[in-house]
């Protein structure tokens, strides 16, 4: 019996799904650019505390450093991953959890995440 005669899926649900998948695919493509977008957020933040607290006075140079990057599997603020002066953070970290404070504070003010959706919601748009 030919295979056709068991049609299990309706043609215009299958052509919903492909819609649905194109969109999710065009959505996926604005993610990386408005998480880069709230990452400068959160990175001017962490300057901003860093170079005001006193305990870390003498990270100055490492936390002007801070970037924020992005690969195929996540968007970073501070050091790029690998970097050769990731052991100066952790000895930063040690005397002030910079990066702590900083995303805590954005979980309060929502400065962070209304500046990702704002820019989602603008990349979607295009």
């Amino acid at each position: 019996m030919p295979s056709s005669l068991f049609n299990c899926v309706n043609a215009q649900d299958l052509a919903q799904v492909r819609n649905m998948a194109a969109q999710y695919q065009k959505m996926s493509k604005a993610v990386v650019p408005a998480a880069c977008a709230a990452g400068e957020v959160m990175l001017a933040n962490m300057k901003r505390i860093g170079q005001g607290e006193y305990s870390i006075r003498d990270f100055h140079v490492l936390i002007d450093r801070f970037r924020v990057t992005a690969d195929q599997e996540n968007v970073y603020v501070g050091l790029p991953p690998n970097s050769r002066l990731t052991p100066a953070a952790e000895a930063m970290d040690k005397l002030y959890q910079l990066n702590e404070v900083v995303i805590d504070l954005a979980k309060q003010s929502g400065d962070v995440e209304e500046k990702f959706l704002a820019e989602l919601a603008a990349e979607g748009s295009m």
